[in-house]
């Protein structure tokens, strides 16, 4: 229970998730607390959400976010890959909380001031603001490849799974959803280099793929 706190707790400041308190009479179940965390990501980046989408007939789409130990107040990455029998389409974003001065003025981070035409900031709900970025040496054919190679699609389970590896705070983690045709699935992994399961290496996988998307 107290690491299953800790890491609540890391992640509320995090992902800028409302908080608990032992004050609060019903504990946030996991699988609403993974709904939630794809809520603020979603939301960020200005998407609707994907368990309420309606997808055309052979249409399949997954979002991805890959969060690194060390992470808080730092940026996230999300992937969206959209397949259809005859196209392909994808996105990748970076979302994080909004950092503020000494005067209560939001302070843009250096992921921004550095590289202001790769990394344009926009925000659609408070507190997080977000950018989408450009490809740079590679094509979004070649990273459906190397998605559908690592079997993501059949990683995901037909309802909400989330696994902790550890309680230690601010660690690694994987947050993810997919939606094909009428199935929708939902994950959250914490600290998954400490779990184990057929589904945990590919999964890493794919978490180190989103991360080497960012070129900083």
């Amino acid at each position: 229970m107290i690491a299953r706190r800790v890491v609540m707790a890391a992640l509320v400041v995090a992902l800028g998730l409302p908080g608990e308190t032992d004050a609060q009479a019903t504990p946030v179940g996991m699988e609403s607390f993974v709904e939630r965390m794809l809520e603020r990501a979603n939301g960020a980046v200005g998407l609707p959400a994907l368990h309420k989408a309606a997808l055309a007939p052979g249409t399949r789409e997954l979002r991805f976010v890959a969060l690194e130990g060390g992470m808080i107040g730092h940026w996230a990455p999300l992937l969206r890959i959209v397949q259809t029998p005859d196209t392909l389409f994808g996105e990748l974003y970076l979302y994080w909380p909004d950092q503020l001065d000494s005067t209560g003025a939001r302070r843009e981070p250096w992921w921004v001031t550095r590289a202001p035409s790769e990394c344009l900031p926009r925000q659609f709900i408070p507190k997080w603001s977000s950018c989408r970025l450009s490809m740079w040496d590679t094509s979004w054919s070649v990273v459906a490849d190397s998605l559908d190679r690592l079997g993501v699609w059949s990683l995901f389970p037909r309802a909400s799974a989330w696994r902790r590896g550890s309680g230690f705070t601010d660690g690694p983690s994987i947050l993810g959803e997919v939606r094909i045709g009428e199935h929708y699935g939902s994950l959250w992994y914490y600290d998954p280099e400490r779990l184990s399961g057929p589904e945990i290496l590919p999964l890493r996988r794919v978490a180190a793929l989103v991360s080497r998307l960012v070129r900083w």
